[in-house]
Order: C-alpha cells, then sequence, then structure tokens
C-alpha cells in the first residue's frame, strides 16, 4: 500500500459539505482508505478572475493500492460526482482534489506530475498537509513539509532567479516585478564588476570574488529593508554565484570577511519547453517558470508571490 497526500479544496455551494461527502467517497472508493484528515480552514482565492469566493481548503491522508493515475482517475470521478467543471484555470470550482505527494514518487507526464510541482510553496495547501503529514519529504526539494512550512513562515519575502542566460534572466527578473508588483534588489555601485564580467574573466581573483558577493549581500539587505512587507526579487542567486566565482578563483570554502545575504523565501527558475526541470535542487522551494510562454510565467510568478506570501 502507498501513502497518498491528497489536497481539497471548495468555494462555490455548501463547501463544508461538499468536503465532508468527497471524503466520504474516497473512503468509499475500492483501493481507496481515508487514514486522517487535516481540518477545514478558510484561505483568499491566489491567482485566476477575480471576485471569487473565499475557498475552504484541507488535506488528506490515504493509504491505496492505485497506481499513481488509477488513483487521480478516482479523484477526477469524484470531483465529477460533485459537479466539477474545468472551464478557467484556477477559477471558481465546487470540489478541487489534488495529488500532492506520492511516497516518495517523483513523475512527470501530461496528467500527472509527482510531488505538486506547486506544493514547495503554497502555504494555503501546506498549512494543512503539515498537520497530517509533516513529516513527509518532499523528494525533489528534499525537505519535509514540516521544514518547508517553518521555512516560509521565516524566510523574508525575498525571490531570487536561476536558470538561463544572465542578461535575459535580467530582463524577465524585472518583467517579472513590475507584473507581481514587487521591487528589484538595488544595483551595486559602479566600481563593483556585474556578475556576467566577472565570470567571463581569466585569472580572477578572490579579492575580486569578495568584493561583489560583499556587495550583492550588501543591496540585498539594503532592499530587503527598503521594501518593508513587499516583495524583493533578485535577477540572481548568490549561491549560484558565488559557487561559480569562486571556482574561477580557486577559492575553497566561504573566507571569514564574506557577507552573506538572507535566504530566499523562493527560487524561481527558468526553463524553456525544449528543456527538462532536471536541475540539481536548491533546497528551497521553487517556482519553475516556462519562459517559451511568456505572458503565462509572468502570471504563474505573481500567483507563487501570493501563495507563498
Amino acid at each position: 500500500m502507498a501513502h497518498a497526500l491528497v489536497a481539497l479544496g471548495s468555494n462555490v455551494g455548501n463547501r463544508r459539505q461538499t468536503l465532508d461527502d468527497a471524503c466520504r467517497d474516497l473512503t468509499a472508493t475500492p483501493g481507496i482508505d481515508v487514514v486522517r484528515t487535516s481540518r477545514w480552514y478558510e484561505t483568499s482565492p491566489v491567482g485566476g478572475p477575480g471576485g471569487q469566493h473565499v475557498f475552504l481548503n484541507g488535506a488528506a491522508l490515504l493509504e491505496t493500492s492505485l497506481a499513481p493515475l488509477a488513483l487521480l482517475d478516482a479523484l477526477q470521478a469524484v470531483e465529477s460526482t460533485h459537479g466539477r467543471v474545468r472551464e478557467i484555470a484556477w477559477g471558481p470550482r465546487t470540489l478541487d482534489l489534488d495529488v500532492l505527494l506520492y511516497d516518495d514518487l517523483v513523475l512527470q507526464s501530461q496528467r500527472l506530475t509527482l510531488p505538486h510541482p506547486r506544493l514547495s510553496y503554497r502555504k494555503f495547501v501546506l498549512e494543512g498537509a503539515v498537520k497530517i503529514a509533516g513529516a513527509m519529504r518532499h523528494p525533489r526539494i528534499g525537505r519535509t513539509l514540516d521544514e518547508l512550512w517553518q521555512h516560509l513562515a521565516k524566510a523574508p519575502h525575498y525571490v531570487a532567479f536561476v536558470g538561463h542566460l544572465g542578461g535575459f534572466r535580467m530582463q524577465f527578473a524585472a518583467e517579472a516585478a513590475d507584473a507581481a508588483g514587487a521591487s528589484l534588489v538595488e544595483a551595486t555601485a559602479d566600481d563593483v564588476a556585474p556578475f556576467e564580467t566577472l565570470s567571463s574573466l581569466n585569472g580572477l581573483l578572490p579579492s575580486q570574488v569578495l568584493q561583489f558577493v560583499n556587495a550583492r549581500a550588501a543591496a540585498v539587505t539594503s532592499s530587503l529593508t527598503a521594501a518593508g512587507d513587499r516583495w524583493v526579487v533578485d535577477d540572481g542567486w548568490w549561491s549560484d554565484e558565488f559557487r561559480e566565482l569562486a571556482e574561477c578563483a580557486g577559492m575553497i570554502g566561504l573566507p571569514a570577511e564574506i557577507a552573506v545575504p538572507p535566504t530566499p523565501r523562493l527560487i524561481a527558475r527558468l526553463i524553456t519547453s525544449q528543456s527538462s526541470n532536471d536541475a540539481p535542487s536548491s533546497g528551497l522551494p521553487e517556482v519553475v517558470l516556462d519562459i517559451s510562454r511568456r505572458e503565462d510565467a509572468l502570471m504563474e510568478f505573481a500567483a507563487a508571490l501570493e501563495a507563498a506570501h
């Protein structure tokens, strides 16, 4: 028997009755046993059209003999029983059932992605999931759900971009910040060479690395102070940049005099439809943005910041 973690949500009709009935329907489904459920709790809609009613959300831990796609079929059958119609992305729905985790399986198909691609940063999903399955581990990131929840609760409103070429990443990060109503990390001083220049130098000196990363850390810290409760967007990630520059300069470990900026709450990873998301995990919550669908990626980014706030 496998353990599957499922998210439940409803914002149309008698929400509580719908969620209660959905759990009974799942229990009555051959091959599924509902081990426990979280309490139901209200959350504001994230993404999608405006004017939606408040959601009632929760999570259920299942034991199942069904394979992942068979489980998905069963969940969608329960959704259909309760009048679920898929017309508008992130739109109103009588019942939403999402597979979040299926043991430690990593799967990507046209119908199902495991773990759920938005699990790591959606606080409205994790709130219920940690109550009933906090020790379950996100198999891509390597952290338990409880650890992800604690990170989202404590880390500053700071998101850093990774992936793709630096020049494009800078441009897209600026667009994304504007679309999400966030602010960009302040530029470093003119006498500090940018990362793209340093990474192309031959014979890079450790002193140049220290100057750059200390300037970057200062810029992130001052930007977060100025932004208050608003999100701050960084077009690079200090850890990636330091690692690459340290290798160029032959540095080992962290020099004592180096300044370390705060850890991002969220990593935004840029991919294209031709590339796969098989990059090494950052160990942090990640939103994956397919830049071959630019407008969709900008909407996805804005919704991710809202969900991780």
